[in-house]
């Protein structure tokens, strides 16, 4: 189920796109507000791309508490739920630790993908899972790390601050895993990449998807990295291959600590899958 604020303006066309797609909407509409639009430019040379994103609208009040009491009469023990993103423009840390509080209070498992000062909230709430990249990851920690070991140093940390699953995407050099105080290093496939947006989100929710039916981490890590491998090559931002992703699987490794490489500079082998 997705939810969260949605303009009041174009909500319709939004929640179709959604719904094509299977996803059940429930969303908190703001009235004389517009749904923010994304323009995603693809260069043509298989570089990657650009996006270019309105800063959208300012949630209310009023809003932001239906979206609290919405979070708390729905969330129920063990549930999945995933923070992606940046909030809007006006919505402060506190107003995020109170929706996030939401799920930690109802017992549910809390999955946060976002940066900056909202994900530094986020860290004493305990979350699930979390997923920043190379750069969130830095700014999180407040400085420049270049190896590998700098890397697990930092996600060891995060792991005995109660943190189940700190996962660092690395773009197209796949990403390193941290779970029950060991870190993977995990090598995404070789592709021809056509559009990298959304990669990241993608490989959020394949991992939620895995592990939410129980699959042992390696298999969860096969699948979301070899997903968001098959999201890469498609034009579209949203669009993959089940199919495609079983055969992408197999060219996934994974690499346990003790045996990875202790510099992040090396020769870029495998195309963007990441983001």
């Amino acid at each position: 189920m997705a939810t969260g604020f949605v303009g009041e303006n174009k909500k319709d066309q939004f929640i179709q796109l959604l719904e094509r797609k299977g996803v059940h909407c429930d969303f908190v509409v703001q009235k004389n507000a517009t749904v923010r639009e994304t323009l995603v430019l693809l260069d043509s040379t298989g570089e990657g791309s650009l996006m270019i994103t309105d800063s959208g609208f300012q949630p209310t009040v009023e809003s932001i508490q239906r979206l609290h009491q919405k979070l708390n009469q729905q969330i129920q023990q063990g549930d999945w739920v995933v923070f992606a993103g940046s909030p809007p423009e006006g919505f402060s840390p506190d107003d995020y630790r109170e929706l996030l509080k939401c799920v930690v209070e109802n017992g549910g498992r809390l999955v946060v993908d976002t940066s900056g000062q909202y994900l530094k909230t986020a860290i004493p709430l305990r979350p699930y899972l979390i997923k920043p990249n190379e750069y969130e990851s830095q700014e999180l920690v407040g400085r420049t790390l270049n190896t590998v070991d700098e890397y697990v140093n930092e996600i060891k940390r995060l792991m005995a601050k109660g943190i189940k699953y700190v996962i660092v995407s690395l773009g197209d050099r796949g990403s390193l895993v941290g779970h029950n105080g060991e870190v993977f290093q995990v090598l995404p496939p070789s592709i021809e990449a056509r559009n990298d947006t959304g990669c990241g989100d993608v490989f959020v929710g394949g991992i939620v998807a895995m592990l939410s039916r129980k699959a042992d981490l390696e298999e969860a890590l096969r699948f979301a990295t070899a997903l968001s491998a098959s999201k890469a090559t498609h034009t579209s931002s949203s669009s993959f291959s089940l199919e495609q992703t079983r055969q992408l699987e197999k060219q996934v490794r994974i690499i346990r600590r003790e045996s990875v490489c202790c510099t992040l500079k090396s020769e870029k082998t495998c195309a963007k899958s990441q983001g």
